[in-house]
């Protein structure tokens, strides 16, 4: 039977229903809510709109079209801040069912919602934009680069159909690491005319020297290896090639090809224990620059020449990493590690000097160059020894692949190789801090190091400041559980009342502030969330303050030993935790600036014991902001740069602006994820759901850009190869880098 409201051209609210099994509970704790569009739908294009109400930040949705002939199901994210819009297209007549997940117990459901039919000639037009907006593949990268665009018949609409509907759904990325390596890592031979012809006008040449050591492993890819240096665009350079090789009876013999290159030298080590330190005297001899090549790994043709660059940049740069990835057999290039600027405390839970790392000659000498007895981590034990003899704006990180290192599966899955890596790595560490004098224990981890720095006998007294406005069931939560679960017991809490009118909230304050002591500040102004922790710091007793949100549950009850062990370092300023939402997933492992436009979580929703992207999710490392949902200050600190801005930034940002201000006075703003709460983020508060909120989160927004604009495209913290959509460290595209092709460009 024919259904008559199929004719219309828009459909409301009104027309969306429950399903029968409208809510389900899945394995993972997600649960779903679904409804059904009571519309027996003609062919055709479609657009739809749906915005959820409550608080919801980001909920996955599933657009399922019922036709047995072809089953599909679209995705789509929604929220509460925002109408989310896609299009659909319907192959045959049929109803259409959406799903919504939640990461709780509670689904919020469909408060807005509207389906219009549209011409086909609008769905091309909507998704020509989108794609160009969105879609790497289709984006325009200006004239930079050598490859600009890749070419798309936007007269193939199946084809565009499909990498639209690619947008929405996160289960595979929109572009491969191979595709990014053609558009932004691929030399022409334009640029590397141009490169050859710079080096002709340039007065100045570093010479770098580079060793490589063959052992009694396979040596296939020795000759490759060597062939890299050899076609280096930028030819100032030594190779010292030491044979290492126990009971070989055959010398180690160059390609004939090479043997002419006066550049390239063998020398034994073979049976000599000292063969490590004599390589490294023949480096140091030859090289203002030293650096170290695997006998199978490769350097790209440019690696030198970007390295020379950056030293005529940089003349009193001491020490240089860079980006890298691996190579497999067949030299095919996957898995890159771009890292981030250099900052004492990653260095120290992982070793950001892995691939191509340079060191000035001065600084390698002075430090006693590599110690043979440390075995697989000699190398990461002699660049904690040359920071002893540099500082840390004298580290340079280029944000460019210039190592390929040779990957095996075998080596990768040795447990026993693994552990006696972990703990060589551990030791080396455990060295650094045992000769700068500080107190701490190191522990290997599964994913690097955690260094656990000692807290007093005398524990300095904590004011944990957490503002509220009724809120029952979170408030007791957050408070009961820091009461009963904290083993650091030098704490006062202070809980700020913005206005508080439920009867069971205002019982329970007078309750724990009669058996434990907690501090009950009245503050019946409208809610601005800076002005409240800044009047409640004013009081506070402590010699450090933290910022908690009412929402926060404590899990773990050494969090505040962690926390303090890092805050009372004389250079740290802010200390923040790792913060889970309710079904374990993450909600906080740090904030990075320029995140989704502004600033935003890294590893939003990842699982909440996953490493994350090089294991960021799982060490501690210093960052550009940590969010003020749980975070701890000296006080003095926080009344030295001015608190919280209650002025331009009420509700949304004033932690990021905070921590930055903590920064630029000097001090480290560091994340710890060996402290871990749970997070029901803005489950008080709400969201930005009404035109007066929305224009100030925009104000909110606007102003640190204003203010923060230099951070905005490259935040230390992360990478410019990293994309600032996503929070899973996806590629950018294009890198906010210099191409190639401008550096040759460059005299």
């Amino acid at each position: 039977m024919f259904d008559i409201n199929a004719l219309r051209l828009t459909w409301g609210r009104a027309f969306l229903v429950d399903r029968p099994d409208s809510t389900d509970v899945s394995q993972d704790k997600t649960t779903t809510r679904a409804y059904v569009v009571d519309v027996q739908l003609l062919p055709g294009w479609y657009m739809v709109e749906i915005r959820l109400d409550g608080q919801a930040t980001e909920r996955k949705a599933r657009i399922k079209l019922s036709s047995a002939s072809s089953p599909e199901s679209l995705a789509m994210s929604l929220n509460s801040r925002q109408v989310s819009k896609r299009l659909i297209y319907l192959p045959a007549r049929e109803r259409i069912e959406i799903e919504v997940d939640s990461q709780g117990p509670l689904v919020e459901r469909i408060e807005t919602f509207r389906l219009a039919r549209v011409t086909s000639r609008f769905a091309r037009s909507r998704m020509t934009a989108k794609l160009e907006a969105l879609h790497p593949k289709y984006r325009s990268c200006g004239n930079g680069y050598d490859v600009t665009k890749v070419s798309h018949d936007h007269r193939d609409l199946p084809k565009a159909w499909r990498d639209y509907c690619r947008l929405f759904d996160e289960s595979e990325p929109l572009a491969s690491y191979q595709d990014w390596i053609y558009q932004f890592d691929t030399l022409s031979a334009d640029t590397r005319r141009a490169m050859l012809g710079n080096l002709r006008g340039v007065g100045d040449h570093p010479v770098f020297a580079i060793g490589i050591e063959v052992g009694d492993v396979s040596t296939d890819h020795l000759e490759t290896a060597i062939l890299s240096v050899v076609g280096q665009i930028y030819p100032h350079w030594w190779l010292i090639i030491e044979d290492r090789r126990e009971g070989a009876e055959d010398k180690l013999v160059l390609p004939s090809n090479l043997r002419s290159d006066a550049r390239i030298s063998i020398i034994s080590g073979n049976g000599s224990s000292d063969a490590p330190a004599t390589l490294d005297r023949k480096l140091a001899e030859w090289g203002e620059w030293i650096t170290y090549l695997g006998p199978e790994d490769v350097l790209p043709e440019h690696a030198l020449y970007v390295l020379a660059d950056a030293i005529r940049r940089d003349p009193d740069v001491d020490l240089i990493y860079a980006d890298e990835d691996s190579i497999d057999a067949q030299g095919t290039r996957h898995s890159p590690r771009f890292k981030s600027d250099w900052n004492d405390d990653l260095g120290l839970s992982s070793d950001l000097f892995t691939g191509l790392a340079v060191y000035r000659t001065g600084v390698f000498t002075a430090a006693g160059g590599r110690d043979p007895r440390h075995g697989s981590a000699s190398r990461f034990d002699m660049t904690l020894r040359c920071l002893g003899h540099t500082s840390g704006d004298r580290i340079l990180h280029i944000p460019r692949v210039l190592y390929h290192g040779r990957a095996y599966a075998e080596a990768v899955n040795d447990p026993v190789a693994q552990k006696r890596a972990r703990e060589a790595g551990r030791q080396a560490v455990e060295r650094h801090l045992s000769r700068i004098g500080a107190p701490a224990v190191v522990f290997a981890k599964e994913h690097g190091h955690h260094v656990q720095y000692a807290v007093p006998e005398k524990k300095p007294l904590v004011s944990l400041i957490i503002p509220t406005r009724n809120g029952f069931d979170l408030l007791s939560r957050c408070v009961d559980s820091i009461i009963e679960k904290t083993r650091y017991r030098a704490f006062e809490i202070i809980i700020v009342d913005n206005g508080s009118d439920d009867r069971e909230t205002l019982a329970y304050m007078a309750k724990v502030s009669a058996e434990h002591g907690v501090r009950v500040i009245r503050d019946d102004s409208p809610f601005n969330y800076s002005a409240l922790n800044n009047r409640a710091v004013q009081v506070a007793r402590g010699q450090f303050v933290a910022l908690v949100n009412n929402d926060v549950e404590v899990s773990d009850g050494g969090w505040l030993d962690e926390v303090m062990g890092n805050a009372l370092r004389p250079e740290v300023g802010v200390v923040g935790v790792k913060l889970l939402f309710t079904n374990g997933t993450v909600q906080h492992a740090g904030v990075i600036i320029g995140l989704s436009g502004c600033a935003d979580h890294l590893h939003r929703g990842l699982p909440g014991d996953a490493p994350g992207y090089m294991a960021r999710a799982a060490v501690t490392q210093s960052l550009s902001a940590v969010t003020g949902a749980c975070l701890v200050v000296r006080r003095s600190l926080y009344e030295q740069v001015g608190g919280l801005n209650e002025r331009d930034l009420a509700v949304s940002f004033n932690d990021v602006d905070f921590c930055l201000r903590v920064r630029q006075a000097g001090y480290t703003v560091l994340w710890t994820p060996h402290a871990v709460l749970y997070h029901h983020e803005s489950a008080t508060r709400g969201g930005d759901d009404t035109p007066e909120k929305v224009a100030r989160a925009t104000r909110e927004a606007d102003y640190i850009r204003r203010s923060w604009g230099d951070l905005i495209a490259n935040d230390p913290a992360y990478n410019p190869n990293l994309s600032l959509h996503g929070f899973d460290c996806r590629l950018a595209w294009p890198p906010r880098t210099e191409s190639l092709r401008q550096l040759a460009q460059r005299i």
